[in-house]
């Protein structure tokens, strides 16, 4: 049984449970077939307050069996170690090479080339160990022109058997930004959905009184903006005035752009309930009762929650970005540009189409299985240690 030791930034915990779930997945389906063993090193760079860094690890196991090893760091200086692998590598060389020593890794698979991609380079080249990357992150761009901070990522990316992409759009953007890495050692690696609460259940009559949308995010504010949630409330909003339709919206999850979409259902004449954060199978319950999935973002790498609205059976609107329109086909959704009126249009679009929601249910639930995708995970393990 091949022994592969993960390495990753970002891991669900008590205080942020959906902080890295797609990465979780992925390693929970590289045992599926029970001929590769899944160990995850967690790194945990946490801010605090003392002058001299604390460093703790610690071992569990998840419910599902996978064994988790922690390097948590507190220090008033955790967002530089956090940017700067090199750091990381001083400071946990020992937890590290203590794990390595102990777990005897067959290899080392890296999830997203900052910082855990480029630190999980040198723990592959340090242990002459073959090394794969999985890519999630889709500021590449910005991140390769920043050099010293860069230098191990793209030492990682060179030296990887492997790198992974979730989409298309983000394969293109790893071989535009590393002319260096030859397109075939880059291969689209879904993102998984697993299906014990996203699954096909016969949707409302959409020709009902009311037609339910749902949009579901972290509703968080970064420098740059990402989730567009003002374009879906004013699209609807216009929409039910312009066909005089009633329509209600059901807004799951937290973040400090609530406050503002609030303000935004109340100035659009819209019937809302904003939810707050809920467990998945809470989600999944609220997803069977709406018609239509809508989710407005400036830029998607692969975008999980609109597979499982699909995987739900529902008929979807999302913006034409990233890796969006690869997901969402004609039969599935409308894709749409970013203006209200775009928006509106694309709304009124998918409430007159008929669609075929068990058979996009089942086609993505194919698309995002961890059995098709440990598989695959699983086969390019096995080409990487020829």
């Amino acid at each position: 049984m091949l022994q592969i030791l993960h390495i990753t930034h970002w891991f669900p915990t008590r205080g942020k449970p959906h902080s890295g779930s797609f990465i979780y997945n992925h390693c929970r389906a590289t045992e599926g077939d029970g001929k590769a063993k899944a160990h995850i090193l967690f790194l945990d760079l946490l801010n605090g307050r003392g002058l001299l860094p604390g460093i703790k690890t610690d071992r569990f196991q998840t419910p599902e069996g996978v064994d988790v090893r922690v390097i948590r760091l507190t220090w008033i200086l955790s967002p530089l170690v956090y940017t700067y692998p090199q750091l990381q590598w001083i400071l946990f060389h020992k937890a590290i090479q203590r794990a390595v020593r102990e777990l005897r890794p067959d290899l080392i698979h890296g999830h997203v080339i900052h910082p855990a991609g480029a630190l999980a380079g040198k723990i592959a080249r340090h242990n002459n160990l073959p090394l794969l990357i999985t890519e999630h992150w889709s500021n590449l761009e910005v991140y390769v022109r920043k050099r010293i901070r860069s230098d191990w990522g793209r030492k990682a990316y060179q030296y990887s058997s492997f790198i992974l992409p979730v989409s298309d759009f983000l394969k293109r953007s790893i071989c535009d930004a590393y002319p260096a890495v030859t397109p075939e050692k880059v291969v689209v690696v879904p993102n998984i959905v697993y299906a014990e609460h996203f699954t096909f259940h016969a949707k409302p009559a959409a020709a009902g009184p009311v037609l339910k949308f749902i949009m579901v995010s972290a509703w968080v504010r970064y420098k740059q903006a990402t989730k567009r949630p003002d374009i879906v409330i004013k699209a609807l909003g216009l929409f039910a005035k312009n066909h005089h339709k009633d329509i209600s919206l059901t807004v799951v999850g937290d973040g400090d752009m609530l406050p503002e979409m609030k303000t935004l259902v109340a100035e659009n004449g819209i019937r809302a309930t904003f939810t707050g954060f809920l467990p998945s199978h809470e989600i999944a319950r609220l997803m069977h009762e709406h018609n239509y999935f809508v989710h407005a973002s400036e830029i998607e790498t692969f975008s999980v929650v609109t597979a499982e609205a699909m995987m739900c059976g529902l008929p979807v609107v999302v913006s034409d970005t990233g890796a969006l329109p690869e997901l969402v086909t004609v039969d599935r959704g409308v894709v749409t540009g970013n203006t209200i009126e775009e928006w509106e249009e694309a709304i009124q679009k998918v409430t007159s189409k008929t669609f075929n929601c068990q058979t996009i249910a089942a086609e993505v639930a194919e698309y995002c299985s961890p059995g098709r995708i440990g598989h695959q995970i699983y086969d390019l393990y096995t080409r990487c240690r020829k």
